[in-house]
């Protein structure tokens, strides 16, 4: 063989040994979006990567991979022939009271027609569901081209789904493969689908035959092959690496490797000892691994072990040479930075005060971030989380749409997460303010709205958060909270002072 496509999604088992793999590696890239937690460190591994979703293509050019587009597609075993329709209006796929937005979606279309829902059907059941169905319900964790649009295709049910859809519109026509909605006008969308359903039906056969020739499963083979045969694509084993890409490279499965373990379960320990002898070196990649293991080791509750390990990484990022714009002093502030959030999570106030003065003298992007505000009148303790969160923006450390961490985890590693401990710790205006800042960054402001429908009515929200709610209420289809909150807002008596 000439080359070895890895496709990447979640639950997979990553070989230990991969880096060391004798033919080049392809890594496609799936549900991108919400995987980049344990995708990005695999960077380095491969000699040509293709993502499944539009939007992660700025954020992986930025970290020096350019990535091709390669959607989803349809197996060819998807395809169902024509059969009447069974179910006007279905939807298949988990539901749960996390999934607000879905849930306040079917709730609406149910209040306005039949919606069939169904749940832990393998593939070939739900093809053959599909096959029986006029329209196809379709609701986004994230924005982009999900793999229930090639289902729908392939089975001959009209796709019916969220506007917010990137990369949709240059693979199928609105009006003529799908019909689509939003907040806004979800209702009128499905009168009119409903009011017409030989013109649905006719939409969906010519749906599927579009499927068939250009998003079936060979299509996509076949331009996985042009990419390939392109001669822009060099293609070198894992095994020809220099030695210092050959060590990013183990350093990326390790911590790949753990991640999943971490989310999924498994054994760590094959990922821990390729940790263990990669912190041994003097290079970057000796430094992120100590920095992982401190992290681990602090979570586990041995913290003094971890304060060592914090500090050998501190020493040893001090004596880098710069390896580009900020490279070297990004991994000495990080150090410095997890020494500081242990010594938070242990309470020595003092200590984590100390080191975030020696990361703003040292730093401007760090003096800048930590001169940002904190709440007036709270204890110094429950201040310390935000200015973290500040530090860690600033450092690069945003986090990642896909796994934020549970409440109470030990030592959260990106802003987003350190913006929900700072919230919790002291709730306020600066540390809303961040959330938003951070969540919307990476794409998941949504998941900020059952939080603010709880600090609503304690009174914890500036007036333009109270808006910004009502906003969030109207994405998530919640048509109703948003108006409550708007009256009520009107009602004030300043907005009314206002208003003469």
């Amino acid at each position: 063989p000439d080359c070895l496509v890895l496709e990447l999604w979640s639950r997979l088992v990553l070989p230990p040994d991969l880096a060391g793999a004798p033919l080049p590696l392809v890594g496609w890239y799936i549900d991108a979006p919400i995987n980049m937690y344990w995708l990005e460190p695999l960077l380095p591994l491969f000699s040509l990567l293709c993502v499944d979703q539009l939007t992660v293509q700025p954020r992986l050019s930025a970290l020096g991979h350019p990535a091709h587009w390669l959607p989803l597609c349809a197996r060819h075993d998807w395809f169902r022939p024509p059969q009447p329709a069974k179910d006007g209006l279905l939807f298949i796929g988990t539901r749960n009271r996390i999934r607000r937005k879905r849930e306040n979606i079917i709730a609406r279309i149910q209040e306005q027609t039949a919606l069939t829902c169904l749940d832990g059907l393998s593939f070939a059941e739900a093809q053959d569901r599909l096959a029986g169905a006029a329209l196809s319900l379709n609701e986004n964790l994230f924005p982009g081209v999900t793999l229930r649009i090639f289902q729908s295709l392939a089975a001959g049910a009209l796709p019916f789904t969220e506007r917010l859809s990137p990369g949709l519109d240059k693979l199928l026509t609105e009006g003529e493969h799908y019909l689509a909605y939003g907040p806004h006008d979800l209702r009128e969308q499905l009168a009119e689908a409903c009011a017409h359903p030989q013109r649905c039906a006719d939409m969906a056969a010519a749906a599927q035959t579009l499927c068939r020739e250009r998003h079936a499963d060979t299509q996509r083979a076949a331009e996985l092959l042009r990419l390939l045969q392109s001669p822009s694509t060099t293609l070198t084993p894992p095994a020809d690496f220099p030695d210092d890409r050959r060590r990013r490279a183990e350093l990326g499965v390790a911590l790949a490797g753990h991640a999943l373990t971490v989310r999924y379960g498994g054994s760590v320990g094959p990922y821990l000892t390729a940790l263990a002898r990669l912190a041994q070196g003097t290079d970057a990649v000796a430094v992120r691994a100590q920095l992982h293991l401190g992290l681990r080791q602090a979570r586990r509750g041995k913290a003094v072990e971890a304060q060592r390990t914090f500090m050998r990484a501190c020493e040893l990022a001090h004596g880098l040479p710069p390896s580009g714009p900020g490279a070297a002093e990004d991994l000495r502030g990080t150090a410095l930075l997890r020494l500081a959030q242990l010594h938070e999570a242990c309470r020595h106030t003092a200590d984590c005060r100390q080191i975030l003065s020696l990361l703003g003298r040292t730093d401007a992007r760090l003096a800048a971030a930590l001169s940002r505000p904190v709440p007036p009148h709270v204890p110094v303790e429950d201040v310390l989380p935000l200015q973290l969160a500040y530090a860690a923006q600033a450092l690069g450390h945003h986090g990642y749409a896909g796994f934020l961490t549970p409440k109470g985890f030990i030592l959260p590693e990106g802003a987003a997460e350190l913006a929900l401990l700072a919230w919790e710790r002291a709730p306020s205006e600066p540390a809303l303010s961040f959330l938003f800042e951070t969540f919307t960054a990476l794409g998941i402001e949504l998941e900020l709205y059952p939080l603010l429908l709880d600090a609503l009515p304690r009174g914890l929200l500036s007036d333009a958060h109270i808006l910004h709610t009502a906003r969030l209420a109207e994405q998530c289809y919640d048509a109703a909270t948003a108006r409550q909150i708007a009256a009520a807002w009107r009602k004030r008596p300043e907005v009314r002072k206002l208003k003469k």
